[in-house]
């Protein structure tokens, strides 16, 4: 059975000693709520894809604490990747890179490119410094679901099958994060989010 609590100081230390037993944590986010394993447990990377009925051909996200982490994921970083994290990072804006070739591909789904962002939730960011395995992560959701923004949005299906769900009410902005591939030129928006194409253009001018 899922045990529940409030996103507080001692639900970040609980949530740690469950990433780090192979369980799946359901957390609060700025966007939506998410779904998360160790990103160094591949048994609990796998069962993320189950939960979720998720096909294995759709990569995951990394969420990270800091800018430094990013060079433990991506193995460049182009200018403009640069430029956009300055200006939107920590929020909701997802940052594809060049992986790194020892991420798992269950991570990237055999691609050489991994999501990265820098949330703007301080639980989840006391989360995060607290636990530098890396957190590989999904929206809450049944694949092609809605989004939840509130534990009560949360498919029983999925909550009957994590160890720990966090309740941090509604979360702030409510929409999935921007999506921009910055492995090919001109960038492309893979998700659109509250971050739109023109903040991307100014932002790059």
């Amino acid at each position: 059975m899922s045990k529940h609590l409030l996103a507080n100081e001692k639900s970040v230390l609980k949530a740690v000693e469950i990433l780090q037993n192979g369980g799946l944590i359901i957390f609060p986010t700025d966007t939506v709520y998410g779904l998360a394993a160790n990103a160094t447990n591949e048994t609990a990377i796998k069962q993320i894809f189950k939960i979720k009925k998720r096909a294995f051909n759709k990569p995951l996200g990394v969420l990270l604490a800091n800018f430094k982490q990013i060079q433990c994921w991506a193995n460049a970083l182009p200018n403009d990747a640069q430029k956009l994290s300055k200006l939107f990072w920590p929020g909701p804006m997802t940052l594809v890179l060049p992986a790194k070739s020892s991420i798992n591909p269950l991570i990237t789904a055999g691609q050489t490119t991994i999501g990265l962002r820098i949330p703007n939730h301080p639980w989840l960011l006391s989360l995060l410094s607290h636990f530098e395995q890396g957190l590989v992560t999904t929206s809450a959701n049944l694949s092609n679901h809605k989004s939840p923004t509130s534990i009560a949005e949360l498919d029983k299906t999925i909550t009957s099958q994590v160890n720990l769900i966090i309740d941090g009410g509604i979360c702030t902005i409510g929409q999935a994060s921007t999506v921009i591939d910055l492995c090919q030129t001109p960038y492309k928006i893979l998700r659109q989010g509250t971050i739109s194409e023109k903040d991307i253009n100014k932002a790059l001018s």
